[in-house]
């Protein structure tokens, strides 16, 4: 008689998914298991790091502009600006944006701190223009984690946690009411994500001269210091969430 055997059945192991697949150095892009995390991460963050409408509508209306938020131009409706490195080329004699303190940095002290590399200063120009029309500045520096927001603090494993620094902005008085600040502000932010790239920082910090500029940032989303209200800071994963960059 014939015998017949039977297959015996063994255990399948479950075939490993692409999001359990262990991710590689040599990927150059973000597989959409990740991409899918991120976007159910982002549903469940809190308000604070999510884009505030104010920045997201500046961002738009910036590559709307210029057709590419990477690019250097920056548009209102009339006449064009652009944002330019400051150069002794420039005109600062008469600028005025009714604060004293950031008048004088910018017709006296802005081309120093530029020589002695203690900031990188950024001039807003009317198109065929070379009279300054509204500057800001960015240079390196570290934060006290503790001086931190809790949620931000809490994932950062250091005493200091590195940053840009917006040093100096201002808008002249007569191109004030254009929205020329929002734009300006945008601009810094694309500069501080692409030197993120290049120099590690958390995000960007801010110290307000008065509780007016800090009702202005804090409008375009950035978070005060729970022991200072006038410091604020923006994390960099918003900043690349606004442009729509996706970190790793």
């Amino acid at each position: 008689v014939p015998i017949q055997l039977r297959r015996s059945r063994r255990s399948r192991r479950p075939k490993p998914s692409r999001c359990n697949r262990p991710m590689s150095d040599s990927d150059a892009r973000p597989s959409r298991c990740l991409l899918t995390s991120v976007k159910q991460t982002e549903k469940r963050t809190s308000e604070q790091s999510s884009i505030p409408r104010s920045l997201q509508k500046g961002s738009d209306r910036l590559s709307q502009n210029t057709g590419n938020a990477s690019e250097n131009n920056l548009l209102a409706e009339k006449p064009r600006f652009s944002i330019e490195p400051l150069s002794s080329a420039f005109d600062r004699t008469n600028f005025s944006c009714g604060t004293e303190a950031l008048d004088r940095y910018c017709r006296e002290q802005m081309g120093q701190d530029a020589r002695r590399n203690l900031a990188i200063p950024y001039v807003l120009l009317a198109e065929g223009s070379t009279v300054v029309s509204g500057y800001y500045t960015l240079s390196c520096t570290g934060i006290p984690t503790t001086d931190l927001p809790e949620d931000v603090r809490k994932r950062i494993p250091y005493e200091l946690a590195p940053a840009l620094l917006l040093g100096r902005f201002a808008v002249a008085g007569e191109a004030q009411g254009q929205e020329l600040g929002k734009l300006t502000l945008i601009d810094a932010l694309r500069r501080s994500l692409e030197i993120s790239k290049s120099a590690a920082a958390t995000g960007v910090v801010v110290d307000a001269k008065d509780e007016r500029a800090a009702g202005f940032y804090e409008h375009m989303g950035f978070i005060r210091f729970p022991e200072n209200p006038l410091r604020l800071y923006l994390p960099m994963k918003t900043i690349e969430r606004l442009f729509g960059e996706w970190a790793i």
